[in-house]
């Protein structure tokens, strides 16, 4: 068999931003890589899925560069392809980046090939231990007007597989007025019941007196909160309705200083400050929602600093009880003081892990800070090669690898990765698009957790992979038995998104 072509192909979206401790991601974007052969068996890989936001755009150039090195080979030899266009590319391309990036993408195509060629799952050729893995849910990004309310929404979703127990809804439309808004208020309450937690937010919409005229009638439906009723900056006006109100009233993220909320609070304008609150909704959601055994929010904003997100952390922790697991992740944000800092306080909430804490060639620092740390650390995500596993663990820093099978080139280095680890008695929770990666952790005896990014991180991926992959209800998912990668990207949808 040979291949005979490879075609690139970018798509975009808009989606609500997001943050984690170092970068900001707005569209979503997918690199879509197809491999053809002479067999009439063809593959595909692609790069993207989750959170991150990469400069895609960028792919298609590296695309055409190793076209020229891969037409007439073997797609079969992936071993072989993995070495020639990686690590005998780097006096050309240099160790890792982008190019590596792409290469992941067409390994993985050259895998779907020869799982369907051979009539296997990826998931057998690679060891096939397990049939099922458990999962744990990506969440907790910061995102504007998200504060520990909307988080702790957010993992009871992903926890009861989006049976919330809370929902809110916008008013303040000025072309609905009150009673517009308020029959919107009563169809939602006849929707979803007297058990569920009903808010609703206007945005900063309103005036003091069509907030008090709100607030009075809000209480006939049972309404938990009422967010935003005024412009931040009316104090006063948030004292005298909060006074009035029997409806708690919610606000503060649009707040900037801390000078803000000292202001606010000393007029008792607020009930509730959107901070934490929605931290907490977002985590209790991923777990009683998504049936998440397993959840993890991130720090290392340093408009947080460290005082700030532990707060996060203990919300977390209140939101989701004592038997789900927490991890947290700073995306390599940290100092070594810092880290050594945060891992002293978050063996008190029972953090299991504690992910990327800091830059990830700090080899010496991470071997400080395993040794010193009660909590387990995890990195690896953005591992490119062998050899940096390699000096991570002879250095002793991490007690969980992260690899990325889209990160370093492909299957083939992501499994001498694996087969590293259990050499050093360390476990193994890939990172990234959960329909890649779970052929790999599910492969080995020690992959420990698959990371599930959940609709909440990107509202596509609610049909952008055929078939769709959820959590059943005790957290773990199935392994597919579909020859090759044994996922597809749904071309229907995604196609109206292209560039």
């Amino acid at each position: 068999m040979k291949i005979t072509d490879i075609v690139s192909e970018i798509f975009e979206w808009e989606r609500p931003g997001i943050w984690n401790g170092g970068h900001f991601y707005g569209p979503g974007r997918l690199h879509k890589v197809t491999v053809t052969t002479d067999e009439g068996i063809t593959g595909y890989g692609w790069n993207g899925g989750t959170a991150a936001e990469r400069p895609l755009g960028m792919f298609p150039g590296y695309v055409d560069y190793f076209r020229t090195l891969l037409i007439g080979r073997d797609p079969m030899d992936t071993r072989g392809i993995a070495t020639d266009l990686g690590e005998k590319q780097i006096k050309i391309l240099g160790p890792g980046g982008i190019n590596t990036q792409v290469l992941a993408a067409i390994n993985i195509a050259c895998w779907d090939i020869k799982g369907k060629a051979l009539g296997k799952s990826v998931h057998e050729m690679l060891g096939g231990a397990q049939s099922r893995i458990r999962t744990y849910i990506a969440g907790g990004y910061y995102a504007e007007g998200k504060g520990l309310e909307e988080l702790k929404d957010e993992v009871r979703f992903n926890v009861e597989e989006m049976h919330a127990g809370a929902v809110k809804i916008k008013i303040g439309d000025p072309n609905q007025g009150v009673a517009g808004d308020m029959r919107r208020v009563e169809a939602a309450r006849q929707a979803v019941g007297d058990d569920v937690t009903l808010m609703v937010d206007a945005n900063c919409a309103l005036d003091l007196a069509t907030s008090l005229e709100f607030a009075d009638q809000l209480k006939e439906f049972g309404v938990y909160w009422f967010e935003e009723p005024l412009p931040i900056h009316r104090y006063r006006d948030h004292g005298t309705l909060a006074s009035a109100s029997d409806i708690k009233i919610a606000t503060g993220e649009n707040g900037y200083h801390l000078a803000h909320f000292e202001t606010l609070l000393d007029h008792k304008g607020a009930d509730i400050l959107n901070g934490l609150e929605e931290l907490k909704d977002e985590v209790r959601f991923n777990v009683e929602e998504m049936h998440a055994g397993a959840v993890k929010i991130k720090i290392g904003d340093p408009n947080q600093g460290v005082a700030g997100d532990m707060r996060r952390v203990e919300a977390a922790r209140q939101a989701v009880g004592d038997d789900v697991t927490l991890m947290v992740d700073a995306n390599c944000a940290l100092d070594l003081a810092t880290s050594l800092e945060f891992a002293d306080q978050l063996k008190e909430f029972g953090v299991y892990w504690f992910e990327e804490p800091l830059p990830i060639h700090r080899y010496r620092d991470h071997g400080t800070l395993a040794s010193a740390s009660d909590i387990k650390i995890a990195t690896g995500e953005n591992g490119y090669h062998l050899a940096h596993f390699e000096t991570l663990l002879d250095h002793k820093g991490a007690d969980i690898l992260n690899v990325d099978v889209t990160i370093c080139p492909g299957y083939d280095v992501a499994k001498d990765v694996t087969d590293l680890a259990a050499r050093h008695g360390v476990s193994v929770a890939p990172h990234g698009c959960q329909e890649l990666q779970l052929p790999l952790a599910a492969a080995i005896p020690h992959g420990e957790f698959l990371e599930y990014y959940p609709v909440a991180v990107d509202p596509l991926r609610a049909e952008m992979f055929m078939p769709h992959l959820a959590p059943d209800s005790d957290g773990y998912v199935t392994v597919p038995d579909r020859p090759g990668i044994g996922f597809e990207l749904n071309m229907d949808f995604l196609k109206r998104y292209q560039l």
